[in-house]
């Protein structure tokens, strides 16, 4: 299925974000002449054991509808798009909904039903707002907040520099730019013309033009697509699991096994077959030792020591350890 999401809006959210964040205020349990605040607070569902957190979410949701709704309040706002506000705020309800504890408000809210009434019908518009809100799929999901993250970055970056913010701070953001870019871009490989990797390549242009090198010699490259992928393969490849409760696949087991086996057998071959061997035999001795005689202190010079003998109790033949392989996301 065709990814049709819009990801080139996605570089307006950080603007999106503040008015967002702006939207709720420490509104009194007083009367208020806002309509928006007195709407929220007579929804039944303010009377309800999440009443609260009710009221605080319906209030900034209908604020922040409430301004983009109203052309004359936003007409100077050179980031605003036809869509990208209300993309933002399905976005915004999304990462509430995937990494906040209180998982059914959020869940009701994405619904298309709206089970909570939470949209005030008397805001202009409305309709087309509720039919941008919408539980993302995880893919989609994942790499809006890849390029929503790189975004905050690179304008964190832009915006303390014009403050002359010491270079220390804005390589840290540099830094966290190149990281999450070199895990993403390997996506890419062979996908360089769809919506997602075109905004990718279209950000890597705008920080290689404006984050200096000599400012953050330190900060790794950003990666090309093949490269990203080609050192995702070498790097974590080879040592997957094949299953998740496997810590080898089959195959490397074989492989292990084999190198043991081999290990052992040849020396002994060589040993008793060749010449090589005849050279390697001790001459036969008229005395036996008796080894029942050595006591224990010539003994232990004699033995291998193989760390704490209790740390696999019935394998003290051995003692062997055995790690199992890290789960690399």
């Amino acid at each position: 299925m065709e990814d049709s999401y819009n990801y080139e809006n996605v570089k307006n959210f950080p603007a999106y974000k503040n008015l967002l964040e702006q939207s709720w205020h420490d509104y009194s349990f007083n009367e208020t002449g806002d309509p928006v605040v007195n709407t929220c607070r007579q929804n039944e569902n303010a009377n309800t054991v999440r009443g609260f957190s009710f009221i605080h979410l319906c209030i900034k949701i209908n604020k922040y509808i409430e301004y983009y709704s109203d052309p004359s309040k936003h007409s100077s706002d050179l980031h605003v798009s036809n869509n990208g506000h209300r993309e933002y705020l399905n976005y915004w309800l999304n990462d509430k909904y995937k990494n906040n504890n209180d998982y059914s408000l959020y869940k009701d809210v994405l619904d298309s039903k709206d089970p909570l009434k939470i949209f005030n019908s008397n805001i202009r518009n409305i309709s087309e707002y509720k039919s941008k809100i919408y539980e993302l799929g995880d893919d989609i999901f994942n790499r809006v907040d890849t390029l929503y993250k790189l975004y905050d970055q690179y304008l964190s970056y832009i915006t303390k520099r014009e403050y002359s913010i010491t270079n220390e701070i804005l390589c840290k953001h540099a830094d966290e730019f190149a990281d999450i870019y070199n895990k993403a871009i390997g996506e890419c490989n062979n996908k360089l013309h769809n919506k997602y990797c075109k905004e990718l390549e279209y950000l890597k242009q705008r920080y290689e033009g404006n984050i200096s090198k000599t400012s953050c010699p330190k900060t790794p490259l950003l990666l090309s697509p093949h490269e990203a992928y080609t050192y995702k393969a070498d790097t974590f490849g080879e040592h997957l699991p094949s299953d998740d409760n496997d810590s080898y696949s089959v195959g490397d087991m074989a492989i292990l096994a084999g190198k043991i086996l081999g290990g052992c057998f040849i020396p002994l071959l060589l040993y008793k077959y060749t010449p090589l061997g005849s050279c390697l035999r001790p001459r036969k001795r008229k005395n036996k030792t008796n080894w029942d005689n050595i006591d224990d202190g010539t003994h232990v010079n004699y033995s291998y020591y193989y760390g704490n003998e209790e740390t696999i109790p019935y394998n003290e033949e051995y003692n062997m350890h055995y790690y199992s392989s890290q789960n690399y996301e």
